[in-house]
């Protein structure tokens, strides 16, 4: 019904079942986290699992945006849209560690994430 009323409306059109979708999988992953906490009495740490990674996602964006306006006023699009890709997943990965999405065992687990690990903890942005 809802992707019906959207689609309807001439300024989002098509877009609106794409919006509809959206909306519809976050009520459905609502009422299942919900159903999950009351079964099993576990509580889901919100913040870590959902809020920051969508913080930092929401961030990116932004950042992925302007690298590739900036980059346009000096090169072509293809290779603004290199510059800001490569820019916006180094500024994500930087976002993770500060915003600790991303904690020292997760580092670790890759082949060469010890080292990684020890050099965020020497500057600080890791325990």
């Amino acid at each position: 019904a809802l992707n019906m009323i959207l689609m309807s409306i001439p300024q989002i059109n098509l877009n609106g079942a794409a919006l509809a979708t959206l909306v519809c999988y976050l009520i459905v992953f609502g009422l299942e986290v919900s159903a999950f906490v009351k079964k099993t009495k576990i509580q889901i740490p919100m913040g870590e699992i959902l809020i920051k990674p969508l913080l930092a996602g929401i961030l990116c964006g932004i950042a992925a945006r302007t690298f590739y306006n900036i980059s346009c006023l000096t090169v072509s699009n293809s290779i603004a849209l290199a510059i800001s890709l490569v820019l916006s997943g180094a500024f994500y990965i930087i976002l993770s560690i500060c915003l600790k999405i991303i904690k020292k065992g997760d580092l670790e687990s890759f082949k060469q994430g010890k080292k990684v690990a020890k050099a965020l903890e020497k500057v600080g942005l890791m325990r």
